[in-house]
């Protein structure tokens, strides 16, 4: 997993490139989540989660249908 920081700062650029050229949505994605957009400051809290164990090594293995 990896975070990159390819933020716009000014949004309103955003969406006039994306009304411009709606191919840059990917298909099944709505425009205005295309033009979501996680800031910057939020970056520690999510590296922070992505460090805890989301799940113990034998639960996930019992719900991928994994058995050792």
């Amino acid at each position: 997993m990896g975070l990159s920081l390819d933020y716009v700062f000014d949004n309103s650029d955003w969406g006039d490139l994306l009304t411009k050229h709606p191919e840059l949505i990917p298909k099944g994605m709505d425009a205005a989540d295309a033009k979501a957009m996680v800031e910057p400051e939020a970056f520690p809290e999510i590296a922070e989660r992505l460090r805890a164990p989301v799940l113990p090594m034998r639960r996930f293995a019992a719900y991928s249908g994994k058995t050792g």
